[in-house]
């Protein structure tokens, strides 16, 4: 146990570290900034009750650390520094021993500096397990501290460094999330750590944070290996390394053998698998001890004598030892569940590593039962569990009745009724099956989808008569439909039960049945589900949401109206296991669904049965009455189709005039609410009628299909032109909280005023807390760039597709993503072996493929400046072409005062947008009356000029496909002026392409001329007015107004020019042009002149300067 206890010479402190010491029996504490030396630390430690001790002394009335343990230990003492005491643990005759030190970090930031430096070079001498406690006075991220808005990044960069330069893992904790508290501020800054020769050791380990007494920190107690639990039987798995043997194959043929139970089947092929494995495949560790231990006699005698026979046994068992090892690391990195980690580089120690940190994360070792008061014993925790799951899928049959709002989906086309209804093909089932993931977690039955994958031809058969027999009403076996539910933490450190997601594992044969349903579900969903509602919906994406709900913010930020608007982000809790069963069902038939689906469908829902693994080990099994269960494929289109009717509801307030919706602009698109799933935004005016309706609204719905709104976490946000007394009206009639901020939604933050980089420094701790859980030593060069380019490059994207991200944000990660791959620290830098710059390069160009962030982030803005103009269709882009007022095209200026975040991103990237869309929205699509004619020719003289011989004979042997006949675009809409397009096989898409280029390049050159011409003659033109009217001759006039047109048309000129490529610079020269001929023809006037005769001297100049640009083009 270790404490930071502020201060040992406190009335009755040793009575305090005895209770501590009777409820929870330490070997060793460690007590920190004990405030008291010499005499009195003497007799305050003869206190305690143990029989040794040690202390760094105080310094004036700061710092000072004691230890004391129990007489069964052993403790070196190896290291004392004001800082720490750094010692040698062993217990008894155990042969292994273990550093630990304990640590009181200084709380000024220059003295934990010199920590860091001397805590680094003893991790470099430390070879054997190590563990780190007390109280380090920094952070590692910025959710490690609560109710202050200040900002303690670099302290936490410089832990954070320490933590990865050394591979020091912190080691969690189990209990109250925060260590210290001084008023309303509380921050976790105590902490326990450890090696990776710590976790090679010992497996079962665990760090609780204990209730505080007499100090403003609580003490921590690592409870090591209590190895209490008892063993059971270890169910059947399916190892992929199996596919690898040679009889495996034949072990399938031999042994799956169609009964008319899938079930007896399968249970036959496990029960003989099991027995091959034991005899034939073998343990991997004990066959590479084996091979290891020949190996090694073997060379040892080709050391006295070589024989061709030994040479040939020595190479035949590397090779097998080869295999082995191959396999070893396919077990761990299944374990491990590291997806974007390649085999072959021999990581299996990293795989084994992550192995046992994702255990030690998921195992629930206590949690608060009853308001604050925490449980540690684990038969407690299991009831509390089974029971709360139980009664959370047991459905209230007291509440019944049919949801009065029905024939709201809008039929179903006829096509998708026959494909709904159709009977169920081999080949649909085949796809269906390749679609999964092969080695996804499995269900009760231990089968992969690999397996089935890789012996299709001897399982297929079977497999696809069960399923048809399914579809044509056969009931669902029982085995199949046993589900196992693992509680997944939603949060670091969970605290309560309903902190943790169920997620069900299904076995495989039972999700190719729901997929199935899915894949012919999908091709419905974007005809029946309202634009509000993206997730899961074919051709929808999640940003769509975000930027709409964003947009809608910023209008009510800025609302200048008599009446305020409210945003209400309502949390349903637990709303997939709550959905009824009857709810479901009765939406499947509002929807039209053939009823003979709508058994198929039913079946699987209601045929389950569950239990839930408790730290890995199956409970008794339960019936569940509601629900459905997160990892099943359906579940997700099940739950999306019954919130549309909720979404109906509340179309029919809005058409009734008792809700308001919010519009961005006056008689604008209303905007009420915004499905994903089950995050829901609704948006209303703020006042009681509207508010009266969404809760009539959301009452009725949870009352029919057994949601429930938790009113604690649902907040409401209203715009700042609200009135308080509205607020507070609001507020107590609906329930929920009332907010200034709304936080995150969808996982990006809703901003509300000035962006800064603290609004997205949550992007940098993701990258912090990615690294915390990798270890780069046990990963080689190439594995470290891998994960740099899958995973820690990549975790900024999803931000950057909605706005720009700040430039110190971007740079911070690079920083990051560098000292990962080469390593190093601020403190020292290991040498680059390639410039970062070359590092960044593609890998056609020699690079290595990293991407930089701030032109990724500029390519995901030129995306969406793309979207913007091409899928005018869009419900996000028809309210934001609204909003800005955007005509038909692309904007020409998309700068507009006082706009959003989202419209500030595009703005930035204003012209560099518009010259890709102008360069390459007709690249892919031409028009076919430019290149081919309505014969499917190319038409020569259109672009023969451009191209060489040799070109031109290749692109004649290219087929068109063209298809004499007008279309529709991509988005429904039919070409302008009459024009229609074809579709072109990919090489003659190319040759367009490049044709198109080599006659931009072209024009660009000419253009530039004719810029160059017309500036230099129209700089001249002002010249020669300049001098004559400073010479004042007679004929100023004539002159003037001359060379007043010159300029003027000059600049016209170079305005046409320019008007694609630069439509900024081309929009100011003719606008110089128009006034420089408007020059002249006022002084031509006023100097009574004959118009006549100026404009026919400034048309000779015109003709002249056209001559010139000819000739020099």
């Amino acid at each position: 146990m270790v404490w930071n206890c502020q201060g040992c010479g406190k009335p009755r402190f040793d009575a305090v570290v005895r209770e501590y010491c009777r409820e929870y029996k330490p070997d060793i504490i460690g007590l920190l900034e004990t405030r008291v030396g010499g005499i009195t630390a003497d007799r305050i430690i003869a206190k305690l009750g143990f029989p040794y001790s040690h202390r760094v002394e105080v310094a004036g009335y700061s710092g000072g650390i004691w230890i004391c343990w129990k007489d069964f230990l052993s403790v070196e003492v190896v290291y004392n520094h004001r800082q720490f005491i750094h010692c040698r643990v062993k217990r008894g005759n155990n042969p292994i021993s273990m550093f630990v030190t304990f640590v009181y970090g200084s709380p000024q930031p220059a003295c934990r500096r010199v920590l860091w430096k001397y805590l680094g070079l003893i991790a470099e001498t430390v070879s054997e397990p190590w563990v780190l406690a007390g109280d380090f006075n920094a952070m590692l991220n910025s959710d490690e501290k609560l109710g202050s808005s200040s900002s303690r990044s670099s302290v936490c960069a410089l832990f954070q460094n320490f933590m990865f330069d050394y591979s020091l893992r912190d080691m969690g904790f189990r209990g109250p999330r925060f260590t210290w508290a001084r008023g309303r501020l509380l921050e976790r800054l105590d902490r326990v750590l450890c090696n990776m020769h710590f976790d090679s050791i010992i497996s079962d380990a665990t760090v609780f944070h204990l209730s505080k007494m007499k100090s403003d920190h609580r003490p921590l107690l690592v409870v090591i290996g209590k190895g209490n639990e008892q063993q059971t039987a270890r169910p059947f798995r399916f190892f992929q390394g199996w596919l690898q043997h040679d009889e495996f194959g034949q072990l399938v043929r031999d042994n799956w053998v169609d009964q008319g139970s899938m079930t007896a089947t399968m249970t036959r092929l496990a029960e003989a698998a099991k027995l091959w494995n034991q005899n034939t495949f073998g343990s991997i560790g004990r066959r590479k001890k084996q091979i290891m231990a020949r190996l090694n006699g073997i060379q040892k005698a080709l050391e006295t004598h070589t024989t061709r026979n030994l040479v040939r046994l020595d190479g035949e068992l590397r090779q097998e030892l080869e295999a082995i090892l191959d396999q070893e690391e396919l077990l761990w990195k299944l374990k491990s569940r590291t997806e974007w980690l390649a085999l072959g580089d021999r990581n299996t120690s990293y795989f084994h590593k992550k192995t046992m940190m994702r255990r030690k994360k998921n195992r629930i070792e206590s949690l608060k039962l009853r308001g604050d008061e925490w449980c540690f014993d684990g038969d407690v925790l299991k009831a509390a569990i089974v029971s709360f799951y139980n009664n959370l899928y047991t459905v209230d049959y007291s509440l019944r009745g049919t949801f009065r709002i029905r024939g709201n989906f809008p039929a179903i086309r006829d096509e998708d009724m026959v494909v709904l209804g159709t009977q169920v093909t081999r080949e649909e089932i085949k796809v269906a099956l390749f679609e999964m993931a092969p080695n996804k977690a499995p269900g009760v039955d231990g089968l992969h989808a690999a397996f089935f994958q890789s012996q299709w031809e001897v399982v297929g058969d079977s497999v696809c008569s069960m399923i048809q027999r399914i579809f044509n009403g056969a009931p669902i076996e029982p085995e199949l439909n046993r589900t196992s539910i693992v509680l997944i933490p939603k949060v670091p450190n969970p605290e309560l039960i309903t902190e943790f997601q169920p997620i069900s594992l299904c076995p495989v044969l039972y999700r190719l049945v729901t997929r199935v349903v899915v894949n012919r579900l999908k091709g419905v969903l974007k005809y029946v589900i309202a634009p509000n509602q993206v997730s899961f919906v074919p051709g929808r994406c999640i940003t769509d949401n975000i930027i709409i709900a964003q947009e809608c913010i910023h209008t009510m930020q800025n609302c200048k109206r008599k009446d305020g608007w409210m945003a209400i982000k309502v949390d349903l809790e637990k709303a997939y296991d709550r959905l009824r069963w009857d709810f479901v069902e009765d939406t499947l038939t509002d929807l039209g669904v053939p009823s003979q689906l709508t058994r198929v469908i039913m079946s699987c829902v209601t045929t389950a049965t569950m239990q839930i693994l408790w730290n890995g080990k199956p409970t008794e099994e339960f019936k569940p009455s509601r629900g459905i269960r997160q990892g099943d494929p359906l579940s997700p289109y099940l739950f999306v189709l019954c919130m549309e009717r909720l979404g109906h509801s509340i179309s029919k307030a809005v058409n009734e005039e008792a809700w308001e919706p919010i519009r961005l602009v006056r008689n604008g698109i209303p905007i009420s609410h915004l499905f994903f799933a089950d995050d829901l935004v609704l948006f209303c005016k703020a006042d009681v009628k509207s508010s009266a309706a969404v809760k009539s609204v959301l009452d009725d719905y949870c009352l029919y299909s057994g949601h429930q709104v938790n009113g604690s976490k649902t907040q409401v946000f209203f715009s700042p032109n609200t009135k308080p007394p509205i607020i507070h009206d609001i507020g107590v009639r609906l329930g929920f909280r009332t907010v200034d901020n709304l936080g995150k939604y969808l996982g990006f933050p809703m901003l509300h005023g000035r962006v800064s980089a603290n609004d997205f420094q949550f992007i940098v701790d993701k990258v912090r807390h990615r690294l915390s859980g990798w270890n780069a030593k046990l990963l080689t060069t190439a594995a470290r760039v891998t994960p740099a380019k899958a995973v820690l490059v990549a975790i900024p994207n999803y931000c950057m597709q909605i706005g720009m991200v700040p430039v110190s944000i971007c740079k911070e990660i690079e920083r990051l993503v560098r000292r990962f791959i080469w390593g190093g620290s601020d403190e020292q830098r290991n040498t680059s072996l390639v410039g970062w710059k070359s590092v960044c390069q593609p890998l056609t160009s020699g690079g290595l493929g990293l991407r930089r962030l701030k032109r990724n982030n500029e390519a995901f803005m030129i995306k969406l400046g793309f979207n913007l103009v091409a899928k005018k269709n869009e419900f996000w882009v028809r309210i934001l072409r609204e909003k800005y007022k955007v005509g038909v095209g692309c904007p020409s200026s998309i700068s507009r005062p006082g706009s959003s975040f989202i419209w500030r991103s595009l703005m930035k990237l204003g012209p560099l947008i518009r010259h890709k869309i102008d360069h390459s929205v007709v690249d892919l699509e031409c028009l076919a009356c430019e290149m081919v004619d309505g014969h499917g020719e190319w038409k020569w003289g259109a672009f023969r000029h451009f191209i060489s011989s040799e070109a031109a004979a290749v692109i004649a042997d290219q087929p068109i496909g063209a298809e004499a006949a007008p279309r529709n675009n991509s988005h429904g809409n039919e070409v302008d002026g009459g024009e229609w397009r074809i579709d072109i096989p990919l090489e003659g898409g190319a040759v367009v392409y490049h044709i198109r280029r080599a006659r931009r390049r072209r024009f660009d050159r000419r253009s530039e001329k004719i810029i160059k011409m017309s500036l230099t003659l129209g700089s001249q033109a002002i010249a020669a007015v300049i001098a004559v009217a400073l010479t004042k001759t007679s004929a100023w006039a004539v002159y003037i107004v001359e060379l007043c047109t010159l300029v003027g048309l000059s600049f016209i000129l170079a305005a046409l020019a320019l008007r694609r490529k630069h439509p900024e610079i081309s929009a100011g020269m003719a606008k110089i042009g128009a006034v420089a001929t408007a020059l002249a023809i006022v002084i031509a006037v006023m100097s009574h002149l004959p118009l006549s005769l100026a404009m026919a001297a400034g048309a000779f100049a015109f003709i002249i300067i056209l001559v010139v640009v000819s000739l020099a083009t």
